[in-house]
């Protein structure tokens, strides 16, 4: 997990309102969820967290463009099932490389 990752939040939001819909959360875990939501805000209002976009896929293509220096001579290769890959693929076409394959 990348330190200040919305979308991490926002998918525990979307499970938290699930199982609140499903009548699965009982009264002491549902006050832990609205705990940690209120922590959250508190965090990111209150330092510079939500300042700043950070996200797995920039991360990544950031550290790999540390280690090899020169994406021209490299060839990618993405595979995920979820949405980080398109999100890898889009900071790479964006900023160094236009050369990828994904799946």
């Amino acid at each position: 997990m990348v330190l200040g990752e919305s979308p991490i939040f926002g998918q525990i939001k979307v499970a938290y309102n699930q199982e609140l819909d499903s009548d699965s959360i009982k009264k002491y875990l549902g006050r832990l969820f609205q705990h940690t939501f209120t922590v959250v805000k508190l965090v990111r209002t209150d330092t510079y967290i939500g300042n700043i976009l950070v996200s797995v896929s920039f991360t990544a293509i950031s550290l790999a463009k540390q280690i090899l220096n020169d994406f021209t001579d490299v060839t990618a290769l993405l595979m995920d099932v979820g949405k980080t890959v398109k999100f890898i693929a889009r900071h790479l076409r964006d900023n160094w490389y236009e050369s990828y394959y994904y799946r």
